[in-house]
């Protein structure tokens, strides 16, 4: 297992699999949370295992496109809607 990574690399691809993914699936379930009009508990929970599909979508996602720059913008933009959305559902519901 390699441990010293260089930028390059910790950023690359890779890096979008495991950190992009994730910030989509926590901003999916904080949309979950905020959004739904049920208990904060069935809505984490809604959240959680509706996220785990979108998670594994979203690791597809990065590995099957054409470059790093591409895939950040995908997964990145992704959250960013996902999180305006749970400002929006915050402040407004």
């Amino acid at each position: 297992m390699k441990y010293d990574w260089t930028p390059h690399e910790a950023w690359s691809t890779t890096g979008a699999v495991v950190l992009g993914s994730t910030a989509v699936f926590v901003a999916f379930t904080l949309f979950c949370t905020l959004a739904l009009p049920v208990a904060r508990a069935t809505a984490l929970a809604v959240g959680i295992l509706g996220g785990l599909p979108l998670w594994v979508a979203a690791m597809a996602y990065a590995l099957l496109s054409d470059g790093p720059l591409r895939t950040w913008g995908g997964l990145l933009g992704a959250c960013a809607v996902l999180l305006g959305l749970s400002a929006c559902a915050h402040f407004l519901l």
